[in-house]
């Protein structure tokens, strides 16, 4: 686990709980990579728009029935987290985790945007956006060296 990851129980109810966001990604992302993990976990995740916790968020988007994620929520505190595939085919694992003075409610409305955002991403319409950095992967290489 990633440093300031704590896990009080499995729940996932307690407050005491302390995953950051790069550590979900982490996990999403090396869940993507072990087929037989992914093609368990990605049906198991509410569909935007389509079914579960997500399905009255983000309808008429690309987002819509393309975002599958899990959602978290605790008072004035909300996730989504999981996996969305944007304009040029590729699968992003994403997660955010939003807490503090605001409600739900604005939460769900930034998450949503970022997610449609992520959906209608395209490096082929902005190739300027290409850069050469997977924190993933920098992450294993320290640890080889």
């Amino acid at each position: 686990l990633m440093k300031g990851t704590v896990i009080n129980d499995g729940s996932g109810l307690s407050r005491n709980n302390r995953i950051p966001a790069q550590t979900l990604v982490g996990i999403l992302s090396s869940s993507y990579r072990d087929k037989k993990i992914f093609k368990t976990l990605y049906p198991l995740m509410a569909i935007a728009g389509v079914d579960g916790t997500v399905r009255r968020r983000m309808r008429g988007t690309l987002a819509q029935g393309n975002v599958h994620a899990k959602t978290g929520t605790l008072n004035n505190v909300s996730s989504l987290s999981g996996y969305v595939q944007t304009k040029d085919g590729e699968m992003l694992a994403f997660a955010f985790i939003m807490n503090g003075k605001g409600s739900n409610g604005s939460y769900h409305v930034v998450q949503d945007r970022l997610a449609v955002r992520l959906a209608t991403f395209s490096y082929k319409e902005d190739p300027s956006l290409i850069f050469d950095y997977n924190p993933i992967d920098s992450a294993n290489n320290n640890e080889n060296n």
